[in-house]
């Protein structure tokens, strides 16, 4: 690698890709990149790295990309988006890490560091011509995965953070809500949180996951009257708490086993647990990756 600070392992060079009504979104991390289209823009990143999002026709022509553009000397998995949504009026979301200037589809620079100074989360809202609504940020948690629902609030699943007590939040630079508030035991693992349209957190709920193996948020979902399905993996003890409190409303107690958990849960609008299901690993080989692997696992209540 011509970096000279490898870490042995970078971000995807594609996180994800998103559909939107005219085409498609890709999202990841680049180092040394150019953006290059024979139908479309080229953007020349030679020498630079960050996080990005492209936008792409229905026809697979560039149109355009907006990008973070980390100078720091340090570790390039510093910088990337991992997530992406649209909502029902086109505007995208991305959430991602990184620190120096985001810069939009009009050239507009938003310093990051001004806010962190150091490498932290974001939250970016765009309209559909990639121009910047609003931004969010805090210092422990990104967002693994992100749906809109039917009145534009969009829920998001963060990534495994062991170390947050309080999470203080700043929106467009400016000091703002403190949300994951801890006083219990078990300390969470992950959160999870609800935005209005205008970036207000409307709520969020703590999850706390124990696992040897594989751990974590992994997939989300949004049903017609705005029910919430979400999935965790993990072996050992997983609890999900009430929606902005700390009470734990339910847990997983797995089977005392090593092998790798799935824990699918459907939430009401307002974060309260309807229900809840886990898988059960039955043999020493069992690594499920979702509720259809029927071969490695049975799906139980707790």
């Amino acid at each position: 690698s011509n970096d000279p600070n490898w870490p042995g392992s970078y971000n995807p060079d594609i996180s994800q890709m998103t559909p939107t009504a005219d085409g498609f979104l890709l999202s990841g991390t680049y180092f040394n990149e150019i953006f290059d289209s024979n139908h479309g823009v080229t953007l020349n990143l030679d020498g630079k790295k960050g996080g990005y999002l492209s936008k792409y026709d229905r026809n697979g022509v560039l149109k355009w990309t907006v990008y973070n553009i980390n100078t720091a000397f340090g570790n390039n998995n510093d910088n990337g988006v991992y997530s992406t949504a649209v909502d029902l009026n086109g505007n995208i979301y991305i959430s991602g890490k990184g620190i120096g200037k985001f810069i939009d589809n009009t050239g507009r620079s938003t310093d990051l560091s001004a806010t962190l100074n150091q490498a932290g989360f974001y939250l970016i809202k765009l309209n559909p011509k990639g121009e910047l609504i609003w931004y969010w940020q805090n210092s422990y948690m990104g967002f693994v995965k992100m749906e809109v629902d039917s009145q534009n609030n969009l829920v998001a699943l963060s990534d495994l953070n062991l170390n947050f007590t309080t999470i203080q939040t700043f929106f467009n630079g400016a000091l703002s809500q403190e949300i994951g508030l801890q006083v219990v035991s078990p300390q969470a693992t992950n959160l999870i949180v609800k935005f209005s349209p205008s970036g207000n957190v409307i709520w969020d709920t703590k999850v706390y996951l124990y696992s040897a193996n594989r751990i974590g948020l992994s997939n989300l979902g949004i049903d017609g009257n705005n029910n919430i399905y979400f999935t965790m993996d993990f072996d050992l003890q997983a609890q999900v708490y009430q929606a902005g409190s700390n009470s734990i409303s339910e847990t997983f107690t797995g089977d005392g086993s090593y092998g790798c958990k799935i824990g699918l849960i459907k939430m009401s609008p307002n974060g309260e647990i309807l229900w809840k299901l886990r898988s059960r690993t039955i043999d020493a080989n069992g690594f499920p990756s979702d509720l259809t692997y029927a071969n490695k696992m049975i799906v139980e209540t707790d």
